[in-house]
């Protein structure tokens, strides 16, 4: 697991892993339920086995994560090997599934993985390589070459439905970014409206990729291990009532997508007036996350703890009054600084 926290959302990959395992805090006290119930429904219908299966499969799989993951492991037949591109050999569009429970062995050289690969993972090679072939095929899904200099007409869609902003740099030179999650199926709806039904992640995908390329091409533009982006989290709106299964998969998805396409690109996650439900889900995903990923976020309560704790990395003029900072942009900090309006502006070029 990553973190707790996201890129824009960016979600990038910290807010948005906090909700890739609910479904094994949460939904894994309903699993057996959800199956008994589905089994009597189509128990005594004729020709429906194929169908049981399949379905509670999916289940198993959304509930089950690592358990689908070494029973794949015990039936591959044949690897699949990435090529020049990156894509896997004998894939689909994108040169084979982009899926993170996929598990066939790899021809790779290990020696080829790029350094920050090799941070991840605890130091397992064959997780290493997965996570690499994942970012890869991410970069060619979202056409990566190109995302900085052509039209994204989902910018203002992806922005009006997921509050995020750049709002300068850390001391040490490091993106700043706010966010304030909130209004998940709000955010789905609008990019099924938009013409994304079979899958809403297309256009907030490509939203990441490239307010995060944009970010570490004009504004932190230090290689790793030092270009990076800090994000300041307003966690005040979480409510659990938002988290459907259609949610709970996109947010999955988007998780998958955080981690590969922004491996170790995240800096630390300030989580701010944390209300009494996020305090809750968060006690039950806490112990299932590395002592890395803890080590990197803080939750912080009052203002007092906010502004001691986010002034030792970034000095307080860059940081909003509602989070203990001394920041009050013309307009408000969520649409006025300096850095926000660049990123607008360019956007309005492209």
């Amino acid at each position: 697991m990553v973190s707790v926290g996201s890129s824009l959302f960016e979600i990038s990959g910290l807010w948005f892993q906090l909700f890739a395992i609910l479904p094994l805090a949460i939904l894994s006290k309903i699993s057996l339920l959800v199956a008994s119930l589905f089994m009597c429904v189509v128990s005594g219908v004729d020709g429906m086995d194929s169908i049981r299966r399949m379905v509670l499969d999916a289940i198993e799989r959304i509930v089950n994560p690592s358990d689908s993951r070494a029973r794949n492991k015990k039936t591959t037949k044949k690897g699949k090997r990435i090529g020049k591109s990156g894509k896997r050999a004998g894939g689909g569009k994108n040169g084979g599934s982009d899926d993170e429970d996929d598990d066939g062995p790899f021809f790779t050289d290990p020696s080829i993985l790029p350094t920050r690969f090799k941070h991840t993972c605890n130091g397992d090679v064959e997780l290493q390589l997965r996570k690499y072939e994942r970012h890869v095929n991410f970069k060619n899904e979202v056409n990566f070459e190109t995302i900085l200099c052509r039209a994204c007409p989902n910018y203002a869609s992806v922005k009006e439905n997921y509050g995020h902003a750049f709002h300068g740099v850390t001391k040490t030179g490091h993106v700043l970014q706010l966010e304030r999650p909130s209004g998940w199926q709000k955010l789905v709806d609008a990019m099924k409206a938009r013409g994304f039904e079979s899958d809403p992640t297309t256009p907030v995908k490509e939203h990441i990729a490239f307010v995060t390329m944009y970010a570490f091409d004009k504004v932190d533009t230090r290689p790793w291990p030092d270009g990076k982006i800090t994000r300041i989290v307003d966690v005040s709106q979480f409510s659990a009532g938002e988290l459907n299964l259609e949610v709970l998969g996109f947010l999955r998805q988007m998780a998958k997508f955080g981690s590969a396409f922004l491996c170790e690109r995240h800096g630390k996650v300030y989580l701010c007036k944390p209300s009494p439900t996020f305090r809750f889900v968060y006690a039950l995903v806490a112990p299932l996350a590395s002592t890395k990923t803890l080590d990197n976020v803080f939750i912080l309560d009052s203002v007092e703890e906010m502004r001691a704790k986010i002034s030792e990395e970034i000095d307080l003029k860059h940081v909003p009054k509602e989070f203990g900072g001394d920041c009050e942009c013309p307009g408000g900090c969520w649409f006025g600084h300096p850095s926000e309006k660049a990123l607008n502006a360019k956007k309005k070029t492209w």
